[in-house]
């Protein structure tokens, strides 16, 4: 998916809120009962070149292990400590929209404009496949290699799912919005999909419901959803969005006006997004936290997936990474 600039550049699914759920019980408090400590605040390296042009997505599902992919059709992994060469996977230039691996030895990339798929298998990358006849892939979230849901703008506003076989027929899902931006999935029977009329979506296994509106006049640029109790969203005006796997919570602003590109949730209790200002925001879940510029030359951060609360990277339109720990 290509639309208005960083937005184009904002989904994640990755990879990959203001509600965080806890559990209260009755009587005095005692260790157990206790609510869990907050999460460290991260430290970041400064930015470093992963050795691709500029970095549109980055799936990390392990403090060893993530894919990213490129504006030039290119992907990378990351073993820890170093970037592999850049591989040419699409040939095609600027067409991979989204990467999705929820382990070292699978991912999923996408390919915006010609509705192709390439697999990763934890050494090589595929020839391009087709995966939607109708043309063009956007957002892509996998939480196995027998299972993924991918999201198309080109026709109908439409989704397709992954069986580890086979891609489904497109099912338009959302044909009155402003463009499909972002898909999370924390099982095969729940994922949650936003849009650019500022509306969710959820999936259940089988359908998908209505688009709900949660964030009225503003563009939803990424959803993650580490459970099926907990997802959180950020908006293109500084505001993320928590679901408890019920109802949605009121926008919260963590960023000022500033448009947040992503937002990287392991747990329900911590959270990253990050911005067109060369920030990463950590918060408890989607409720508000502490913004830190992490990447001062950058033109703006793209993309973020965090492994767990002592490890995410981050990414800039300019081709650098940094590391929180």
């Amino acid at each position: 998916m290509r639309t208005r600039g960083i937005r184009a550049v904002a989904t994640s699914v990755l990879s990959l809120g203001c509600v965080a759920l806890a559990v209260t019980t009755a009587g005095p408090a005692s260790a157990s009962s206790a609510a869990p400590a907050p999460a460290p605040v991260l430290h970041w390296s400064p930015p470093r070149p992963a050795g691709a042009g500029d970095i549109r997505q980055v799936s990390c599902p392990s403090k060893t292990f993530c894919a990213a992919i490129d504006t030039d059709g290119h992907a990378l992994t990351f073993n820890g400590k170093t970037w592999s060469a850049p591989v040419t996977v699409d040939p095609y230039a600027g067409g991979l929209g989204s990467v999705s691996c929820p382990s070292a030895s699978f991912c999923v990339a996408t390919d915006d404009g010609y509705g192709e798929v390439t697999y990763y298998d934890g050494t090589t990358w595929s020839a391009l496949q087709t995966a939607d006849v109708r043309i063009g892939l956007g957002a892509v979230s996998c939480t196995s290699p027998a299972f993924c849901v991918a999201l198309s703008n080109s026709t109908g506003f439409s989704a397709i799912t992954y069986n580890g076989t086979s891609w489904s027929a497109p099912v338009v899902i959302d044909p009155d919005s402003n463009g499909l931006d972002a898909v999370s999935c924390a099982s095969p029977s729940f994922c949650v999909a936003v849009d650019g009329s500022g509306q969710a979506l959820t999936y259940d296994g089988t359908s998908w419901s209505a688009p709900s509106l949660i964030d009225p006049g503003h563009y939803l640029n990424g959803v993650s959803c580490p459970s099926t109790t907990f997802c959180a969203t950020v908006d293109n005006a500084g505001n993320i969005i928590g679901y408890n796997g019920t109802t949605w919570s009121a926008p919260v602003d963590i960023d000022g006006s500033n448009q947040l590109a992503a937002v990287s949730c392991p747990t329900s209790s911590f959270c990253v997004s990050v911005d067109s200002a060369r920030s990463a925001i950590q918060t408890p879940g989607a409720a508000t936290g502490r913004s830190r510029a992490i990447d001062p030359s950058a033109p703006y951060l793209t993309a973020v997936s965090c492994a767990t609360s002592r490890f995410c990277v981050a990414a800039d339109y300019g081709g650098d990474f940094m590391i929180g720990r």
